[in-house]
């Protein structure tokens, strides 16, 4: 086996045991439906304006502090 291989061995050794697990849990598969759920009623807009604010915001008040350290008068 060579060092490169391992890597290989390890994901398929994770999805093996992630796809039983799905397959034979019913908790697992519990969550899995909440979760899908859960983001299927998410609303993105009002989440992503919020998050394009503050960026902005930010950008502003760097901006900002950056010419009042560099350049006092």
């Amino acid at each position: 086996m060579n060092i490169s291989q391992i890597p290989q061995r390890m994901e398929i050794v994770f999805w093996t045991t992630t796809i039983s697990m799905m397959n034979n849990s019913p908790h697992v598969r519990f969550i899995v439906r909440k979760a899908y759920n859960l983001v299927g009623e998410f609303k993105r807009t009002p989440f992503l304006l919020l998050t394009l604010a503050w960026a902005a915001i930010g950008l502003v008040m760097g901006f900002s502090l950056s010419l009042w350290v560099f350049y006092p008068r």
